[in-house]
């Protein structure tokens, strides 16, 4: 709080109360910046010893003090928390007027200090402005200790989703549909507003008319190209099974290389087939399938097909929607091998598979290139003399550490090597906390900045997602890295958030794209990051274990050696 002592150009006048041992009577007078920060010290201090009492007592003097600054009033309200629910509830709403950040979720704390307070009306009208304020977790409201005794009100009940038990199946996932319709609508943050459009609303009516016709798999499939036709990457149903719903698979990985889509491993006769190109299933060809695929691929750009449908290709009820599977017990994938023959294989529907993406070949671990290596989130190795590897495979605090502490690490190690080179390879990064990005923006920077012949590589492509386009956009913006590989996943300026919606009936969950990320310039309409080098990962690379736009790097990395030498 010491940083606030340059916010007060003017003497701010107030009369101090005696409040406890520890305060003197004070009459009032001019309390000078410097008397204002020993203030807010002593307020901190005291809460530090669990003193909160005295300290909420001191932060009632502070806010009179200056009342313009959220903080104060917040600090105010975590300490009065824990003596005087009145005065939080009093601090909390000062808070919310000023606009704090995080301001609907304050709202729904608000409820709850309401709800301990036995005022239920306030704290139905707190938790109803807190949803018109898009507040983006709203099944945890029905599990907050707080609400408790109200759990049966048919108020909170509603304002929580909280839906009594279905006896008839249709009528549930009409309960369903509607809610999903609702909390998108609520949420959604595309600047085209798909959700309020007459299409959308269309879609849903068409859905719920034709819900007697369809079986608990495909209502799903529905609803996920509902969520589809928003138009970005980030809002989607999630399919993971549970009692009402169970999603099947083919036992089958594909991946989609600049050869064709290619069978990357699989169970039983699938295994044997692995380097196969895949031709058709249920007779359709490739081509026609990934088209009517693309009607429930959530995705931002082109790229997220090519990361996604690889994936739906393998689902039993996309196939089926589809036309290349009669029912959901299994298809015919027709297969090309090396040697140019094709073959078709008859696979039976199993257990879901989880998205697939590109790992060690098996057999191949002592050869396995680098990209491909390690489990940790974020890393480093020296790859070449002046050269430092990064891989930051998700923006998330690596175990034991921080970014943070990982940046500040990062730096001194390239300043005591005398590092010329950076490569940053984000190609298998899906995203994270995109407010942990920043100590390695800034550690970037300042490579570049310190000398002018360093030299920052960016390694993307399709799966480059989310929190870590962030980092990309940023890295983009603010240096002159070159980009290697794919176009990202994701644009300059996106709609994004993964924030949960949870439907009564089925229990299935799904994510929205609550946010509108604007990470470049008001009318940056790119669709990604386009690479200053195109590189795609081929097959036979792949299962050669070599990494061709790591290996083109490294070889103009030893031709500017040999250059700086003659």
């Amino acid at each position: 709080m010491k940083a606030l002592a340059v916010r007060v150009v003017l003497s701010l006048t107030l009369a101090l109360v005696a409040s406890s041992s520890t305060s003197q009577q004070l009459t009032a007078q001019q309390t000078s910046p410097e008397e204002y920060v020993r203030l807010i010290d002593r307020a901190d201090s005291l809460g530090r010893a669990a003193n909160f009492a005295e300290a909420a007592e001191l932060y009632r003097q502070i806010v009179e003090l200056n009342p313009y600054d959220d903080r104060l009033w917040l600090a105010y309200a975590r300490y009065a928390a824990q003596t005087d629910k009145t005065r939080e509830a009093f601090a909390l709403e000062r808070a919310i007027e000023l606009g704090s950040d995080q301001r609907s979720r304050l709202m729904v704390r608000l409820a709850g200090v309401y709800a301990q307070l036995e005022r239920p009306d306030q704290a139905f009208e707190w938790l109803e402005r807190s949803l018109e304020d898009r507040y983006e977790s709203r099944p945890n409201i029905r599990n907050m200790r707080q609400f408790e005794p109200y759990r049966d009100h048919p108020r909170f009940r509603e304002l929580a989703g909280l839906v009594d038990e279905q006896t008839d199946r249709d009528e549930g996932w009409r309960t369903d549909l509607r809610w999903l319709a609702t909390e998108v609508k609520r949420l959604h943050a595309g600047p085209d507003q798909p959700a309020h459009s007459d299409e959308y609303d269309r879609a849903v009516a068409s859905l719920e008319a034709r819900i007697p016709e369809l079986d608990d798999e495909a209502m799903a499939l529905e609803l996920q190209r509902l969520m589809a036709m928003l138009g970005d990457g980030h809002s989607a149903l999630w399919s993971v099974s549970n009692e009402r719903v169970q999603f099947t698979s083919l036992p089958i990985d594909f991946y989609w290389f600049s050869d064709g889509m290619i069978v990357t491993a699989g169970d039983g006769a699938a295994a044997d087939h692995v380097g196969h190109q895949l031709v058709s299933i249920g007779g359709v060809p490739l081509e026609t399938l990934v088209e009517r695929t693309e009607a429930f691929i959530t995705r931002d750009n082109d790229m997220g097909t090519k990361a996604a449908a690889p994936s739906l290709l393998r689902r039993m009820s996309v196939l089926r929607a589809i036309g290349a599977a009669e029912g959901i017990a299994g298809a015919e994938v027709e297969l090309r091998g090396p040697d140019g023959t094709t073959h078709t294989l008859r696979l039976s529907a199993a257990g879901p598979r989880g998205t697939w993406r590109p790992g060690p070949v098996e057999g191949g671990e002592d050869t396995t290139p680098i990209w491909l290596r390690g489990d940790s989130s974020l890393w480093m190795e020296e790859i070449a003399p002046q050269a430092m590897y990064v891989q930051y495979a998700a923006v998330r605090n690596p175990e034991g550490s921080t970014i943070e502490a990982f940046a500040d690490s990062l730096y001194r190690v390239l300043e005591s090597r005398d590092t010329r080179y950076v490569i940053f390879d984000v190609r298998k990064n899906g995203g994270g906390n995109n407010f942990l990005n920043w100590p390695l923006v800034r550690t970037l920077i300042r490579f570049e900045v310190d000398r002018p012949d360093r030299r920052i590589f960016v390694i993307a492509g399709r799966h480059t997602f989310s929190a870590a386009q962030n980092f990309s956009n940023w890295v983009n913006r603010l240096t002159d890295a070159i980009f290697v590989g794919e176009p990202t996943g994701s644009a300059a300026n996106f709609t994004g958030e993964t924030t949960p919606i949870l439907l009564p009936f089925s229990g299935l969950r799904a994510s929205v794209s609550s946010r509108y990320w604007q990470d470049s310039h008001a009318t940056d309409t790119r669709s990604w990051i386009a690479p200053g080098i195109p590189i795609e990962l081929d097959s036979d690379s792949y299962f050669s274990d070599r990494d061709p736009a790591l290996e083109y790097i490294l070889r103009r990395l030893e031709r500017a050696r040999i250059a700086s030498d003659d």
